[in-house]
């Protein structure tokens, strides 16, 4: 059976070695994905410069449907990754880890770019057939890509955009061979290991679990300046799937922060990058699995960790999106409310949960407090 274009499983003796599954990912990504992509949109010459295989017409967006999957899969390779969800998040990371500089443009702007590349792109080719109106292929800019702000629009050069995964794969491919770097072969391990050896159950992507990982289930959008920071114990379910906070329904988390005037109207979850520029930041006192808050231990919580990032980012408050977690953090119970004791100079607040199985505790007046305390 081929399992790449140049490799039998009869190839291997088994379980594989790490330099057999980095042999085996390379070949197989490079030759059964981006090769046939820059094919259809370049065509192909021999080393003398003679042409065998002409470029497509019209093969633009086929091109984006065979490589738009690399951005995703790259990065959780690159993280070691070990689950079914977080599409949005590993695909944006993925644009991140191919096109680098991006991280030193405009923040605002950039996060409209990813945007539109991910949901009008990836989403629209993959899940309706066709990428939106936002979307434009053209082979007359000298870069694989370029956004127009004035516009809200993306152009984006396939001819330029598949020789860049390839150079970007090649580099990857050299990284993880060096053997000094540790982790980043450990990361690439885990998740090659998961992608060929574990077929996740029907009851297991349902919940969401990522298999065992430590690592944060959201990254903590935490920066200097920050008006205030929401914390919980650990993002739910839904939130899990969707790779998001707060994206439960059910939740008014989004609808309540418009309504008390911290942010200028009710966004989509997928939009909580965005929430440093309102002065907003999130982080969580569990940085592990299980989604189900219920099945946390108290080691669990990582209180020293918690209180060490509120003081060095310094936000003038903290609100604790509920009471439970408040009183694990603090060691007793706890009013609604501003707090007595601080954490540093941040002032805190508990406030009522804003889920959907609290509404009979529901009292919206102790988040306009804190909306009070935070705008003056």
């Amino acid at each position: 059976m081929w399992i790449t274009p140049h490799y039998q499983d009869t190839d291997f003796s088994w379980p594989l070695s790490l330099d057999e599954k980095i042999s085996i990912f390379l070949d197989r990504t490079r030759g059964w994905q981006l090769d046939i992509a820059d094919q259809c949109i370049n065509g192909k010459k021999c080393p003398n410069g003679q042409t065998i295989r002409d470029p497509i017409p019209h093969s633009g967006f086929a091109v984006l449907h065979i490589v738009l999957s690399y951005f995703e899969m790259i990065a959780k390779y690159q993280s070691g990754y070990t689950g079914t969800g977080k599409s949005e998040y590993f695909f944006k990371q993925g644009v991140y880890s191919v096109f680098p500089h991006l991280r030193t443009e405009s923040s605002e702007v950039v996060d409209s770019l990813l945007d539109i590349l991910y949901f009008g792109c990836r989403c629209g080719l993959y899940h309706g057939g066709m990428t939106d109106h936002r979307i434009i292929l053209t082979g007359e800019i000298d870069f694989p890509m370029a956004f127009d702000p004035r516009e809200s629009r993306l152009k984006i050069n396939p001819h330029l955009l598949v020789p860049a995964l390839i150079t970007h794969l090649n580099d990857y491919g050299k990284q993880i061979q060096d053997i000094k770097n540790r982790q980043l072969r450990r990361n690439f391990e885990k998740r090659f290991d998961f992608d060929a050896l574990y077929c996740p159950s029907s009851e297991d992507k349902t919940r969401g679990f990522n298999y065992g990982q430590a690592n944060p289930i959201f990254p903590d959008i935490l920066c200097p300046n920050l008006k205030v920071v929401f914390c919980g114990a650990a993002a739910g379910s839904k939130s899990w799937q969707h790779g998001a906070y707060y994206a439960d329904s059910r939740n008014r988390f989004w609808v309540v922060l418009f309504r008390i005037g911290l942010i200028p109207r009710a966004l989509s979850p997928h939009e909580f990058r965005s929430l440093p520029k309102y002065g907003i930041g999130f982080t969580e006192l569990v940085k592990k699995n299980p989604a189900n808050g219920s099945r946390f231990s108290s080691s669990d919580f990582d209180i020293s960790g918690f209180r060490a990032k509120i003081e060095r980012f310094a936000p003038k408050a903290v609100a604790f999106n509920g009471k439970r977690f408040a009183q694990v953090f603090y060691g007793h119970s706890v009013h609604y409310g501003r707090q007595p004791e601080p954490i540093g100079g941040s002032a805190v607040f508990v406030l009522p949960s804003t889920s959907g199985i609290n509404r009979r505790y529901w009292n919206e007046a102790h988040w306009r407090e804190l909306a009070d305390f935070v705008s003056k």
